[in-house]
């Protein structure tokens, strides 16, 4: 449960404290890098150095 601690002891002394971790938000935004890519309209366009594998 949120908030709750579990202890395990040996012989009397605690050895481990087990306590839940929340989990982090993500600070990422959507659309924050729109503009920043450009492809190059040849993009798909196969590179010469492969002509010879692909015919």
């Amino acid at each position: 449960k949120k908030g709750e601690e579990v202890i395990i002891s040996k012989y009397n002394k605690p050895v481990v404290k087990l306590v839940l971790i929340e989990e982090l938000k993500s600070k990422r935004r959507l659309n924050t890098a729109k503009g920043l890519v450009v492809m190059s309209e040849d993009f798909d366009r196969p590179l010469d150095d492969f002509e010879d594998y692909t015919n």
